[in-house]
Protein backbone atom coordinates (compact mmCIF):
# COMPACT_ATOMS: atom_id res chain seq x y z
CA UNK A 1 0.00 0.00 0.00
CA UNK A 2 1.41 3.40 -0.97
CA UNK A 3 2.25 5.80 1.86
CA UNK A 4 2.84 9.57 1.80
CA UNK A 5 6.44 10.66 2.49
CA UNK A 6 7.24 13.09 5.30
CA UNK A 7 10.42 15.09 5.98
CA UNK A 8 12.54 13.75 8.76
CA UNK A 9 12.03 15.61 12.05
CA UNK A 10 14.58 16.15 14.73
CA UNK A 11 12.00 15.31 17.40
CA UNK A 12 9.25 12.72 17.15
CA UNK A 13 5.85 14.28 17.58
CA UNK A 14 3.51 12.60 20.04
CA UNK A 15 1.04 10.26 18.40
CA UNK A 16 -2.40 11.71 17.92
CA UNK A 17 -5.50 9.78 18.81
CA UNK A 18 -7.48 8.81 15.78
CA UNK A 19 -10.69 10.73 15.44
CA UNK A 20 -13.77 8.68 16.27
CA UNK A 21 -15.56 7.75 13.08
CA UNK A 22 -18.94 9.30 12.51
CA UNK A 23 -21.72 6.94 13.46
CA UNK A 24 -23.82 6.06 10.43
CA UNK A 25 -26.87 3.87 10.16
CA UNK A 26 -25.84 0.34 9.23
CA UNK A 27 -26.60 -0.97 5.79
CA UNK A 28 -29.68 -3.11 5.41
CA UNK A 29 -28.94 -6.81 5.19
CA UNK A 30 -31.03 -9.11 3.03
CA UNK A 31 -31.91 -11.92 5.41
CA UNK A 32 -34.10 -13.82 3.01
CA UNK A 33 -37.15 -12.64 4.97
CA UNK A 34 -36.20 -14.99 7.79
CA UNK A 35 -37.85 -13.26 10.74
CA UNK A 36 -36.54 -15.85 13.20
CA UNK A 37 -32.96 -15.05 12.20
CA UNK A 38 -33.61 -11.33 12.48
CA UNK A 39 -35.16 -11.66 15.92
CA UNK A 40 -32.28 -13.76 17.19
CA UNK A 41 -29.61 -11.27 16.12
CA UNK A 42 -31.46 -8.02 16.77
CA UNK A 43 -29.93 -6.72 19.98
CA UNK A 44 -32.86 -4.63 21.07
CA UNK A 45 -33.65 -3.70 24.63
CA UNK A 46 -37.20 -5.02 24.90
CA UNK A 47 -37.97 -2.66 27.79
CA UNK A 48 -38.06 0.11 25.19
CA UNK A 49 -41.24 -1.44 23.82
CA UNK A 50 -43.15 -1.50 27.10
CA UNK A 51 -46.79 -0.68 26.45
CA UNK A 52 -46.56 -1.40 22.71
CA UNK A 53 -48.96 -4.09 21.48
CA UNK A 54 -47.17 -7.08 19.96
CA UNK A 55 -49.57 -7.28 17.03
CA UNK A 56 -50.25 -10.94 16.14
CA UNK A 57 -49.18 -12.15 19.59
CA UNK A 58 -51.87 -10.07 21.24
CA UNK A 59 -54.55 -10.85 18.65
CA UNK A 60 -54.03 -14.59 18.38
CA UNK A 61 -57.78 -15.29 18.32
CA UNK A 62 -58.07 -13.35 15.07
CA UNK A 63 -55.28 -15.29 13.36
CA UNK A 64 -56.51 -18.85 13.82
CA UNK A 65 -54.91 -21.09 11.18
CA UNK A 66 -52.81 -18.20 9.82
CA UNK A 67 -49.46 -19.34 11.24
CA UNK A 68 -47.76 -21.42 8.59
CA UNK A 69 -44.95 -23.67 9.80
CA UNK A 70 -42.50 -24.56 7.01
CA UNK A 71 -41.83 -28.18 6.19
CA UNK A 72 -38.49 -29.76 5.52
CA UNK A 73 -38.88 -31.07 2.00
CA UNK A 74 -36.86 -33.88 0.48
CA UNK A 75 -36.48 -33.03 -3.21
CA UNK A 76 -37.44 -35.71 -5.72
CA UNK A 77 -36.83 -35.89 -9.46
CA UNK A 78 -40.25 -34.42 -10.23
CA UNK A 79 -40.41 -31.88 -7.41
CA UNK A 80 -41.49 -28.43 -8.52
CA UNK A 81 -38.38 -26.81 -7.04
CA UNK A 82 -36.18 -29.12 -9.10
CA UNK A 83 -38.15 -28.29 -12.24
CA UNK A 84 -37.57 -24.62 -11.47
CA UNK A 85 -33.84 -25.37 -10.93
CA UNK A 86 -34.01 -24.04 -7.38
CA UNK A 87 -33.03 -27.35 -5.79
CA UNK A 88 -31.72 -30.77 -6.72
CA UNK A 89 -32.66 -34.36 -5.91
CA UNK A 90 -31.77 -35.62 -2.47
CA UNK A 91 -31.52 -32.16 -0.91
CA UNK A 92 -33.43 -31.03 2.17
CA UNK A 93 -34.93 -27.56 1.73
CA UNK A 94 -37.21 -25.08 3.50
CA UNK A 95 -40.65 -25.43 1.89
CA UNK A 96 -41.38 -21.70 2.12
CA UNK A 97 -38.08 -20.15 1.05
CA UNK A 98 -36.43 -23.03 -0.85
CA UNK A 99 -33.37 -22.44 1.35
CA UNK A 100 -30.95 -25.37 1.23
CA UNK A 101 -30.81 -26.99 4.68
CA UNK A 102 -28.66 -30.00 3.79
CA UNK A 103 -27.19 -31.22 0.52
CA UNK A 104 -27.46 -34.79 -0.70
CA UNK A 105 -25.18 -36.94 1.42
CA UNK A 106 -25.10 -34.44 4.29
CA UNK A 107 -26.68 -35.01 7.69
CA UNK A 108 -29.39 -32.66 8.88
CA UNK A 109 -29.39 -32.60 12.69
CA UNK A 110 -32.61 -31.68 14.48
CA UNK A 111 -34.28 -31.66 17.89
CA UNK A 112 -37.84 -32.98 18.23
CA UNK A 113 -40.22 -30.72 20.14
CA UNK A 114 -43.36 -32.81 19.61
CA UNK A 115 -44.62 -35.70 17.50
CA UNK A 116 -48.07 -36.36 16.07
CA UNK A 117 -49.73 -38.54 13.43
CA UNK A 118 -51.99 -37.72 10.52
CA UNK A 119 -54.15 -39.33 7.91
CA UNK A 120 -53.61 -38.31 4.29
CA UNK A 121 -56.76 -39.15 2.34
CA UNK A 122 -56.79 -39.45 -1.44
CA UNK A 123 -59.80 -39.58 -3.73
CA UNK A 124 -59.53 -41.99 -6.66
CA UNK A 125 -60.30 -40.22 -9.95
CA UNK A 126 -59.91 -42.16 -13.20
CA UNK A 127 -57.62 -44.60 -11.44
CA UNK A 128 -55.35 -41.87 -10.05
CA UNK A 129 -55.01 -40.57 -6.51
CA UNK A 130 -56.02 -36.95 -5.92
CA UNK A 131 -55.23 -35.40 -2.55
CA UNK A 132 -58.44 -34.87 -0.59
CA UNK A 133 -57.62 -34.03 3.04
CA UNK A 134 -55.16 -34.20 5.93
CA UNK A 135 -56.45 -34.91 9.43
CA UNK A 136 -54.71 -35.10 12.80
CA UNK A 137 -55.03 -38.61 14.19
CA UNK A 138 -56.74 -38.77 17.60
CA UNK A 139 -56.83 -42.05 19.50
CA UNK A 140 -60.37 -43.19 20.14
CA UNK A 141 -61.76 -40.82 17.52
CA UNK A 142 -60.25 -41.51 14.09
CA UNK A 143 -57.13 -43.62 14.70
CA UNK A 144 -58.68 -46.76 13.25
CA UNK A 145 -60.02 -45.54 9.91
CA UNK A 146 -59.94 -47.98 6.99
CA UNK A 147 -57.12 -47.67 4.49
CA UNK A 148 -59.60 -48.02 1.65
CA UNK A 149 -63.32 -47.28 1.55
CA UNK A 150 -66.10 -46.22 -0.79
CA UNK A 151 -68.37 -43.33 0.20
CA UNK A 152 -71.32 -42.33 -1.99
CA UNK A 153 -69.82 -44.24 -4.89
CA UNK A 154 -66.39 -42.56 -4.58
CA UNK A 155 -63.32 -44.64 -3.73
CA UNK A 156 -60.83 -43.30 -1.17
CA UNK A 157 -57.38 -44.41 -0.07
CA UNK A 158 -55.55 -43.35 3.08
CA UNK A 159 -52.04 -43.49 4.43
CA UNK A 160 -50.67 -42.79 7.88
CA UNK A 161 -48.05 -40.08 8.30
CA UNK A 162 -45.64 -39.68 11.21
CA UNK A 163 -45.00 -35.98 11.73
CA UNK A 164 -42.85 -33.97 14.12
CA UNK A 165 -42.29 -30.36 15.07
CA UNK A 166 -38.52 -29.89 15.14
CA UNK A 167 -35.77 -27.31 15.50
CA UNK A 168 -32.84 -27.79 13.17
CA UNK A 169 -29.38 -27.67 14.73
CA UNK A 170 -28.43 -24.32 13.16
CA UNK A 171 -31.37 -22.59 14.82
CA UNK A 172 -31.33 -24.47 18.12
CA UNK A 173 -27.70 -23.60 18.93
CA UNK A 174 -28.39 -19.92 18.22
CA UNK A 175 -31.46 -19.83 20.44
CA UNK A 176 -33.80 -19.29 17.49
CA UNK A 177 -37.30 -20.61 18.06
CA UNK A 178 -38.19 -21.44 14.45
CA UNK A 179 -39.93 -24.82 14.26
CA UNK A 180 -40.22 -26.92 11.13
CA UNK A 181 -42.39 -29.94 10.38
CA UNK A 182 -40.91 -33.19 9.12
CA UNK A 183 -43.20 -35.85 7.62
CA UNK A 184 -42.42 -39.55 7.36
CA UNK A 185 -44.71 -41.46 5.02
CA UNK A 186 -44.59 -44.21 2.44
CA UNK A 187 -41.04 -45.47 1.91
CA UNK A 188 -39.68 -42.96 4.45
CA UNK A 189 -41.93 -44.37 7.19
CA UNK A 190 -39.16 -46.66 8.42
CA UNK A 191 -36.97 -43.66 9.33
CA UNK A 192 -39.86 -42.13 11.23
CA UNK A 193 -40.46 -45.36 13.12
CA UNK A 194 -36.83 -45.45 14.19
CA UNK A 195 -37.18 -41.91 15.53
CA UNK A 196 -40.41 -42.76 17.37
CA UNK A 197 -38.79 -45.85 18.90
CA UNK A 198 -35.91 -43.79 20.31
CA UNK A 199 -38.33 -41.17 21.64
CA UNK A 200 -40.28 -43.95 23.37
CA UNK A 201 -37.05 -45.11 25.01
CA UNK A 202 -36.42 -41.58 26.29
CA UNK A 203 -39.98 -41.43 27.58
CA UNK A 204 -39.47 -44.66 29.49
CA UNK A 205 -36.87 -42.75 31.53
CA UNK A 206 -39.19 -39.78 32.04
CA UNK A 207 -37.36 -37.66 29.45
CA UNK A 208 -38.98 -35.50 26.72
CA UNK A 209 -37.71 -35.92 23.15
CA UNK A 210 -35.81 -32.61 23.12
CA UNK A 211 -33.09 -33.81 25.50
CA UNK A 212 -31.48 -35.41 22.44
CA UNK A 213 -30.89 -34.72 18.76
CA UNK A 214 -31.39 -36.85 15.67
CA UNK A 215 -29.53 -37.13 12.36
CA UNK A 216 -31.48 -37.29 9.09
CA UNK A 217 -30.03 -38.29 5.73
CA UNK A 218 -31.40 -39.07 2.29
CA UNK A 219 -30.61 -41.94 -0.03
CA UNK A 220 -31.93 -43.04 -3.40
CA UNK A 221 -33.71 -46.38 -3.46
CA UNK A 222 -34.99 -48.41 -6.38
CA UNK A 223 -38.50 -49.79 -6.53
CA UNK A 224 -40.34 -52.00 -8.99
CA UNK A 225 -41.88 -48.98 -10.71
CA UNK A 226 -39.17 -46.36 -10.31
CA UNK A 227 -36.73 -44.81 -7.87
CA UNK A 228 -37.01 -42.14 -5.21
CA UNK A 229 -35.04 -40.55 -2.39
CA UNK A 230 -36.07 -41.65 1.08
CA UNK A 231 -35.38 -40.24 4.55
CA UNK A 232 -33.47 -42.12 7.19
CA UNK A 233 -33.09 -41.05 10.83
CA UNK A 234 -30.65 -42.13 13.52
CA UNK A 235 -30.19 -41.11 17.14
CA UNK A 236 -27.48 -38.47 17.43
CA UNK A 237 -26.82 -37.94 21.13
CA UNK A 238 -27.83 -35.99 24.20
CA UNK A 239 -27.89 -32.21 24.47
CA UNK A 240 -26.03 -30.22 27.14
CA UNK A 241 -28.10 -29.29 30.18
CA UNK A 242 -27.61 -25.60 29.40
CA UNK A 243 -29.82 -26.03 26.31
CA UNK A 244 -32.82 -27.41 28.17
CA UNK A 245 -34.45 -24.19 29.51
CA UNK A 246 -34.59 -22.74 25.98
CA UNK A 247 -36.09 -25.95 24.58
CA UNK A 248 -38.66 -26.13 27.38
CA UNK A 249 -39.77 -22.62 26.40
CA UNK A 250 -39.95 -23.64 22.73
CA UNK A 251 -42.18 -26.59 23.60
CA UNK A 252 -44.46 -24.43 25.76
CA UNK A 253 -44.71 -21.84 22.99
CA UNK A 254 -45.64 -24.59 20.54
CA UNK A 255 -48.36 -25.93 22.84
CA UNK A 256 -49.78 -22.40 23.11
CA UNK A 257 -49.98 -21.73 19.37
CA UNK A 258 -50.57 -25.23 17.97
CA UNK A 259 -54.28 -24.61 17.35
CA UNK A 260 -53.35 -21.66 15.12
CA UNK A 261 -50.95 -23.61 12.89
CA UNK A 262 -51.81 -24.44 9.31
CA UNK A 263 -49.82 -27.37 7.96
CA UNK A 264 -48.47 -26.84 4.45
CA UNK A 265 -49.30 -29.99 2.47
CA UNK A 266 -48.56 -28.45 -0.91
CA UNK A 267 -45.86 -31.05 -1.55
CA UNK A 268 -48.43 -33.85 -1.33
CA UNK A 269 -50.96 -31.92 -3.37
CA UNK A 270 -48.44 -31.13 -6.14
CA UNK A 271 -47.18 -34.72 -6.22
CA UNK A 272 -50.64 -35.98 -7.04
CA UNK A 273 -51.57 -33.19 -9.45
CA UNK A 274 -48.88 -34.15 -11.92
CA UNK A 275 -50.00 -37.71 -12.52
CA UNK A 276 -48.12 -40.01 -14.84
CA UNK A 277 -44.88 -41.66 -13.82
CA UNK A 278 -43.70 -39.68 -10.87
CA UNK A 279 -41.30 -40.87 -8.21
CA UNK A 280 -43.30 -39.73 -5.19
CA UNK A 281 -46.56 -41.09 -6.53
CA UNK A 282 -45.00 -44.43 -7.46
CA UNK A 283 -43.51 -44.82 -4.02
CA UNK A 284 -46.87 -44.05 -2.44
CA UNK A 285 -48.41 -46.88 -4.41
CA UNK A 286 -45.74 -49.23 -3.06
CA UNK A 287 -46.45 -48.03 0.45
CA UNK A 288 -50.18 -48.64 0.12
CA UNK A 289 -49.44 -52.32 -0.38
CA UNK A 290 -46.55 -52.86 2.02
CA UNK A 291 -47.20 -50.57 4.98
CA UNK A 292 -50.95 -50.75 5.53
CA UNK A 293 -50.45 -52.74 8.69
CA UNK A 294 -48.85 -49.96 10.75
Amino acid sequence: MATSKKKAATKKAPAKKAAAPKENLPALIDSGLNSAALAAHANYDVTEFAGIALDVNENSELFQNDILIPKIWLIQSMSELRKQKKADEGQFVDSQTAELLADEGEELNFVVLKTFKRWHTFKMVDGKKVFDSSDIMVFGKNHNLPYEETVDGVDYKRRQVISAYVLIERDAVRGMNKPYIIDFASSSKYGGRKMISDIKTLGNEGLPPFVAFFKMTSAEENFADGSAFVKDVNFGGYLPKASIPFLVKCRKDLDTMEDQIEIDDSDVIDANKSGGKKAQTNVNENADQTQAGI
